[in-house]
């Protein structure tokens, strides 16, 4: 009696242990299971016949699956909840059927709702639904694949996109040199469009031969770059750049007078390559034919106006020393007082009396080389030193002001943790101003890739802030700043 009376006690602890072990997933929802990426806690409340899921839990499911490479599965749920996505989810999630079915070898049935969907596709999906028909057509119907791919090219709204669709335009047969020039004008250096454009028998056209002049420029290849910018007219589109290399390839071959002949009109007249082109002169006149580009900078110092001119007088205060460096450096600040030129000299100026021990001359410069135009780098570092040079002159007043806008404005600046009495506190979370964004229908349905490119697309802080937080969730360690993958292959839309 007493051993059944055990046995029937045991049998009660056993059954209680069962129905109240918690399994993986027991008694959580499909978001936090979601949120968690707890896949097996998924499949279990998938599989329970007494869970009623409603349809935005059953695409969450869905998307849990996907992140699985389990198209089929997905492509299920994805069918289920389709009648209740809301307007702004359907695109993606019809995009996520088309892909399932393409990756569960249903082609057709994949092709088929690709061209009933492109039509009304948005702009940001149809580049994806045009990429999995150029995927889904015979190889052998080039005419086809191309009407795709350059419907792709229309909706491309990055670099990487449109790089990726030209590249592919270039793997077909036919003329390519349209391709080859707009990749060209992205990537100078890309070997394909080069080698087509090669190949394309209009090496006489201006634009072409620009394209194989720069490349080549790039390419260390300078003989090639004379000989294909030099036929390329100053008066075209690319015809001061096509000069301004055309000179840098020049020097390069060490024929610094013939590149002092080129670069010196760019400097003379006009706006584009002009800055550079005096820049160059003067890095020349270190090397050879000094006389001839010292006079060349001080005609465009006489003619010139503006920062032309401030850029002239800088270069040439760089050849001189004494007063007649110091003269020369004063003719700069009175053409281009917030000029970066203005700036280094005031700078350097202020940095030589803190030298030689005069801290009132320090400041002074110091405090006049602040302007619109100084980088935030510099403003951090002349707070600094202001604050390090009223403390040696025992003003106090004036050291505790700058110490405050360096802490305030710059507070991961080196230099404010140079002055830090304690270290900077953070606070656990993200930032107030950024974590308050609700999250999208995209992410709450668990399409969290597509939610994540609007969110870059859209730019603004808080919406950056979530791009990245989703960026971490998917384990994206460059995700802060980069978009997602492209798809065409098992890696895409992961």
């Amino acid at each position: 009696m007493k051993k059944k009376l055990f046995t029937g006690h045991l049998l009660v602890f056993i059954l209680l242990g069962i129905l109240l072990s918690p399994s993986a997933g027991w008694g959580e929802t499909m978001d936090s299971l979601f949120e968690k990426k707890d896949w097996k806690g998924i499949d279990e409340l998938l599989a329970d016949p007494g869970k009623k899921l409603t349809p935005r839990e059953e695409s969450l499911g869905a998307n849990a699956l996907w992140l699985q490479n389990r198209w089929k599965e997905a492509e299920v749920l994805l069918k289920k909840s389709a009648p209740f996505w809301p307007e702004e989810v359907r695109p993606y999630g019809t995009l996520l059927t088309i892909l399932a079915l393409e990756r569960t070898n249903r082609k057709d049935q994949a092709a088929r709702l690709a061209s009933e969907f492109l039509p009304a596709a948005p702009p940001d999906v149809a580049y994806y639904v045009a990429y999995a028909l150029y995927r889904l057509t015979d190889e052998k119907d080039e005419k086809e694949r191309r009407k795709h791919l350059v419907r792709m090219y229309k909706e491309a709204e990055t670099v990487q996109q449109q790089t990726t669709v030209l590249n592919m335009l270039l793997a077909l047969p036919g003329d390519k040199t349209a391709y080859a020039l707009n990749l060209l004008t992205i990537s100078p250096k890309n070997a394909a469009a080069l080698k087509a454009l090669e190949a394309s028998g209009q090496k006489e056209k201006t634009d072409v031969r620009f394209a194989l002049g720069y490349g080549a420029y790039l390419r260390g290849q300078f003989d090639r770059a004379i000989s294909y910018l030099k036929d390329v007219p100053l008066d075209s589109r690319n015809g001061r750049k096509a000069r301004y290399y055309r000179a840098y390839s020049l020097y390069r071959k060490k024929k610094y007078g013939e590149a002092l002949e080129l670069w010196s009109p760019l400097a003379r007249t006009g706006t584009d390559y002009a800055e550079s082109s005096i820049r160059r002169i003067s890095i020349l006149a270190t090397k050879a034919q000094r006389e001839r580009a010292l006079q060349v900078l001080r005609e465009v110092a006489e003619s010139r106006e503006g920062i032309y001119r401030a850029r002239a007088w800088y270069s040439l205060s760089t050849h001189a020393s004494g007063k007649e460096r110091t003269d020369l450096e004063e003719k700069v600040i009175a053409a281009a007082p917030d000029s970066i030129h203005a700036v280094r000299i005031l700078w350097n100026r202020g940095w030589k009396n803190w030298q030689s021990g005069n801290a009132l001359g320090a400041v002074k410069n110091w405090e006049r080389s602040v302007s619109p135009e100084m980088p935030r780098s510099w403003r951090a570092r002349v707070l600094y030193w202001e604050a390090r040079a009223y403390e040696k002159l025992g003003r106090a007043e004036e050291q505790k002001a700058r110490l405050q806008t360096l802490s305030k404005e710059f507070p991961l600046s080196v230099y404010a943790r140079l002055t830090a009495e304690k270290p900077l506190p953070l606070a656990p979370g993200g930032p107030p101003s950024l974590a308050g964004l609700q999250p999208l229908e995209l992410e709450r349905w668990g399409f969290v890739s597509h939610a994540r490119r609007k969110l870059i697309h859209r730019g603004d802080p808080p919406s950056l802030y979530r791009a990245a937080r989703i960026a971490a969730w998917q384990d994206d360690s460059l995700g802060i700043s980069l978009p997602p993958p492209l798809p065409g292959d098992r890696e895409a839309f992961r």
